[in-house]
């Protein structure tokens, strides 16, 4: 067990025999094997109190003492915006996802007869924690996409939560093949205090080239907690651009293997909180093979009681000679009562290598501010101007011009709010 850790809740044993009642005939699917084992970690290494240092600065006592449910009301929330692919509630929504199968893209259902689910699901995420088991365990469908070319249109995936304790597990399986192209966009928005808990895995083959693209603009009153893992082979390309401005309390962990010779991983996020909004971003860039790069920037506007954590660790195997990394945390602070922990890390087994990282944290550069107000600039406007060009830098690298205009409007939105 871990330690100090949290038992886990009745709710959660509730919610797994309830699944489990409903099985059926899939009972002998090979899914439920992964519930039961994920039921079991959970059982036996509980939930992570803050006396572990990778929990530090997140407690989740307020979740374990909660009550949450899994509810298959997917139909009965007034939500009817369509996209690619839809999750309601957790569950696959047939009635508004559009996307097809194309001779690019393979589209499926993880409850379906699929071998990518029984080579990959459980696999690329395997043992990466209790919130991981915990979207295992209680895991009822997801999707998974084959990517076998070069897919012109963005892939937009909408996640949508409403109502007070439920629980959304959704998940998803993304198997890029060699020299396959995948730009993939995914929102979550919700109504109520709410439970989202949700896992990505991408498996990037050689000269593959994945865009990821996170949105999350919860409920106020949710919890979002994220898990992204990936595996990437020789000259495999995975990108992951990460923007929050929702939840109460939230916390994004990725973890990405370059487990082939020249491949590059980029992870860039933003964050913009205020109130008594909480983030943690938990990051691991393993560099498993030599010639590859990284390249990691996050960002942080923290307003009101906000708080933004950052842990980010860069690890550089043995025979991974010849490794390029950045990593870079930077951390504005817009009030007395805001805060801001960084813990940058870096993991070196080889000597041939090139790895830097930096945090800082700071207030608005008064120098700059008395220039713009001398120039007849209103404060709030000036502020303004200071943030924006803090944030920008995120968004620069960005290829869907729609989206990076729809980003620097929230930006806008939000510090109409936190100014």
């Amino acid at each position: 067990m871990q330690h100090s850790s949290y038992k886990i809740p009745n709710w959660l044993g509730d919610n797994f025999l309830s699944i489990q009642q409903g099985l059926n005939g899939a009972a002998a699917n090979p899914i439920n094997q992964l519930r039961k084992d994920a039921f079991e970690n959970l059982k036996t290494n509980g939930f992570a109190s803050p006396k572990d240092e990778e929990w530090k600065y997140t407690n989740v006592k307020e979740i374990i003492k909660s009550k949450f449910s899994v509810v298959d009301s997917s139909k009965e929330v007034e939500f009817k915006q369509k996209a690619s692919i839809v999750f309601v509630n957790g569950i696959f929504s047939d009635e508004l996802s559009s996307l097809k199968s194309t001779n690019e893209l393979k589209f499926s259902k993880v409850s379906e007869e699929n071998a990518l689910v029984g080579q990959y699901l459980g696999k690329v995420a395997k043992q990466s924690g209790s919130f991981v088991d915990l979207n295992t365990s209680l895991i009822t469908e997801g999707v998974v996409l084959e990517v076998l070319g070069k897919v012109e249109q963005p892939i937009e995936v909408l996640y949508h939560t409403s109502g007070d304790g439920v629980i959304s597990n959704p998940r998803l399986l993304v198997v890029a093949r060699s020299n396959s192209n995948l730009q993939i966009l995914e929102r979550f928005t919700g109504n109520g205090s709410y439970l989202n808990n949700y896992v990505a895995e991408f498996v990037v083959e050689a000269d593959a080239k994945v865009k990821h693209y996170k949105i999350q603009e919860e409920d106020k009153n949710s919890f979002h907690f994220s898990r992204i893992d990936t595996v990437q082979e020789g000259k495999g390309i995975y990108e992951n651009h990460c923007f929050n401005f929702g939840s109460r309390l939230s916390r994004n962990e990725i973890n990405s293997v370059l487990n082939g010779e020249y491949g590059f991983s980029l992870l860039h996020g933003l964050n913009i909180l205020d109130e008594e909004q909480h983030i943690d971003n938990h990051t691991v860039l393993d560099h498993a093979m030599p010639n590859c790069d990284s390249n990691e920037w996050y960002k942080g506007i923290y307003a009101g009681k906000s708080k933004g954590i950052f842990s980010g660790t860069i690890i550089v195997r043995e025979d991974a000679q010849i490794t390029n990394a950045f990593q870079s945390n930077q951390s504005l602070l817009l009030s007395k009562d805001a805060e801001s922990y960084s813990k940058p890390q870096l993991k070196i087994w080889a000597d041939d290598v090139k790895c830097s990282h930096g945090a800082t944290i700071g207030e608005l550069d008064q120098d700059s501010m008395f220039y713009l107000r001398s120039r007849g600039i209103p404060e709030a406007k000036a502020k303004a101007i200071l943030i924006r060009a803090f944030a920008n830098d995120i968004l620069e690298p960005i290829e869907i011009e729609s989206l990076k205009q729809e980003l620097e409007d929230k930006i806008f939105d939000k510090l109409s709010i936190v100014i």
